[in-house]
């Protein structure tokens, strides 16, 4: 395996895999762990583009379990590096901080468990805005399974609950950021069904929405 990721560095998958074996070996190979995810991290900042690629079999480069343990532990790590030397006033949002959570179990293939941690967040959120994001997170989580069709289904409910009580003047920031896993959602499926009219018009309209909300994440998603 090691002699295979060396030839192989952007097979992520492999990455995934070693991690999962010094983990089995005992909590002194932690650290060797912890190696390997952080080197994963730098690789993927400097061609953050190897996630969406496959192999000439068409076979991905990182598995659909391997991009739960990116997003879960990988990504999220190289974002903590990033604002290490940054104001640290405020902390992590719970819903943030569950969604990590949820998707190492996730990634571990303890799919029940995770989509309980979110669940069991959303029903002691208080607050209105709380519940949606913590909604939100349960999106996210959803469609880091794979689940990209029950995502959008409730991403699309905050949508209309957000207009519909003209939410936009007061949460901006959670309309672009619904709006952004809205579009994810849709392209997600897209890639699936290219030849949907009605899918098709439903990414165009969410990114007009992104667009509005938040014109640089706009931009930024329109070539993913």
């Amino acid at each position: 395996l090691e002699k295979t990721l060396a030839r192989s560095p952007f097979w992520l998958d492999g990455h995934f895999l070693v991690v999962k074996a010094l983990r089995a070996l005992g909590t002194e190979y932690d650290k060797a762990a912890k190696t390997v995810i952080r080197e994963t991290a730098n690789f993927l900042n400097r061609l953050p583009e190897m996630m969406e690629l496959s192999f000439s079999d068409q076979t991905p480069f990182a598995s659909d379990q391997t991009r739960m343990w990116l997003d879960a532990e990988v990504l999220i790590s190289s974002a903590a590096g990033d604002s290490a030397g940054a104001s640290t006033g405020d902390a992590a949002e719970s819903w943030d901080v569950a969604l990590a959570e949820a998707g190492k179990k996730a990634a571990s293939g303890e799919t029940e468990q995770a989509v309980s941690i979110m669940q069991q967040g959303l029903q002691q959120a208080g607050q209105q805005r709380d519940q949606m994001y913590w909604r939100c997170a349960l999106a996210q989580l959803l469609m880091q399974l794979g689940d990209a069709v029950p995502a959008a289904n409730i991403l699309e409910q905050i949508c209309m609950q957000l207009d519909e009580e003209q939410l936009s003047i007061w949460e901006p920031k959670l309309l672009a950021h619904t709006y952004n896993l809205l579009f994810q959602s849709y392209q997600k499926q897209s890639k699936k069904n290219k030849d949907d009219k009605c899918l098709k018009e439903k990414l165009d309209k969410a990114y007009e929405k992104l667009c509005w909300f938040d014109p640089v994440t706009a931009l930024s998603v329109k070539g993913g």
